[in-house]
């Protein structure tokens, strides 16, 4: 091989390392913005010392390493601390109903109280525009799913999976089933005050 043409492989090489680095920094950036919510980190000023605080921060925060039970003893083992969540919740939803409520007969007396336009258009097919609106009226960088997908990547990759969204909405919408897969979510405990002790002082969310 002439000194040229390895010349010119050796520039090749360091231009495809180079793009294959700017995409990885990309991925990294995006899982910190996620982890620190600094919602103004929107173009990349990485690996400040005040952004890597906030990350830090965040994680301290959101660590819930000891809880007082409902007996004021205070629980520190990772277990029991996940035990007395668990209890707490279990005791607050209750168990799943044995017997669903009847019709109320006092508002069925009362007739049709909507009009007929109205009736109409509560039950009217979604339309694909209401769709892809409702992914548009959705911030960039809120609440990933359980892929980690944000909706950024949809609605930028909206021209490949588009109509299989759009297809997977509609079809929920009339058949009413959806893929497990789909409507996974994950509950997170957010601190109400500034030091919580107790699991009342979490207020949780999906």
């Amino acid at each position: 091989m002439s000194c040229p043409d390895q010349r010119e492989m050796q520039i090749e090489l360091e231009r495809t390392t180079k793009l294959e680095l700017e995409k990885w920094l990309m991925v990294e950036d995006s899982i910190m913005i996620q982890k620190s919510r600094v919602q103004w980190f929107n173009l990349g000023d990485s690996n400040t010392a005040f952004y890597h605080a906030c990350v830090k921060n965040r994680q301290a925060r959101n660590n819930i390493g000891r809880l007082t039970d409902s007996n004021g003893d205070i629980v520190q083992n990772p277990e029991e601390v996940k035990a007395e969540i668990l209890n707490f919740y279990r005791g607050l939803l209750g168990s799943s109903a044995t017997q669903l409520p009847m019709i109320n007969y006092d508002i069925m007396k009362n007739g049709n109280v909507l009009s007929r336009s109205q009736q109409l258009q509560l039950i009217r097919p979604v339309g694909r525009e209401e769709v892809k609106q409702a992914l548009l009226g959705t911030y960039d960088n809120k609440a990933p799913g359980c892929d980690g997908y944000k909706s950024y990547f949809f609605k930028k990759t909206w021209h490949i999976v588009g109509e299989e969204i759009t297809a997977a909405v509609q079809d929920f919408f009339e058949s009413a089933d959806m893929c497990k897969a789909i409507n996974c979510t994950t509950i997170t405990l957010i601190p109400k005050i500034q030091n919580p002790t107790n699991i009342r002082d979490f207020r949780h969310i999906s």
